[in-house]
C-alpha cells in the first residue's frame, strides 16, 4: 500500500509539471496552441468560444492539481469539493480541448497507427488523474 502512495506522490508532481506546461502555452505568443487559436479566430470570430473554453480547462486543471496533491499527501478537507468539481471537469474536458482534438484528427489522417498512438499517449497521461478524482468523489474511505 505504501508503494501506491509513493506512486500518487510522484504522479502529483508529474501532473503539476504537465499542467503548468500546458497553462504556460497561453502566455507564450509563439506556442503552437496560441498560434492555432489566434489564426482560427482571425478567420472566424466564433472560434473565440473554444479558445475561452480551453483557457477555462487549463485553469480547472491547475485547480485539479490541488485535489491530486490532497489525495497523495492525505490532506483532509479538499475532498468535499470533489463531487461538484468532477462533473465540472467532465464538461470542461468535453468542450475545452479543440486544439488537441485537431492534433488527434490530423494524426489519424496521417495513419491510423499514428492517431491511436497519439490518443493513447494523451489518455495515459490523464487517466490516473481521473482515477484519483473518481476515488475522491465516489469512494468514501
Amino acid at each position: 500500500m505504501e508503494s501506491m502512495k509513493l506512486f500518487w506522490k510522484i504522479y502529483a508532481w508529474f501532473f503539476l509539471a504537465l499542467v503548468s506546461t500546458n497553462a504556460g502555452q497561453f502566455f507564450d505568443s509563439d506556442s503552437m496552441l496560441t498560434v492555432y487559436y489566434h489564426t482560427t479566430i482571425i478567420f472566424n470570430n466564433w472560434y473565440t468560444i473554444p479558445y475561452i473554453l480551453n483557457i477555462l480547462n487549463a485553469v480547472l486543471y491547475c485547480i485539479l492539481c490541488l485535489f491530486i496533491f490532497g489525495y497523495a499527501y492525505d490532506i483532509n478537507g479538499i475532498s468535499r469539493l470533489a463531487p461538484f468539481y468532477f462533473f465540472l471537469r467532465l464538461l470542461s474536458d468535453a468542450t475545452g480541448h479543440t486544439y488537441e482534438l485537431k492534433i488527434i484528427q490530423s494524426s489519424f489522417a496521417q495513419s491510423k497507427l499514428a492517431g491511436l498512438v497519439g490518443l493513447a499517449c494523451l489518455s495515459l497521461l490523464v487517466l490516473p488523474s481521473y482515477l484519483v478524482h473518481w476515488k475522491m468523489t465516489f469512494e468514501k474511505s
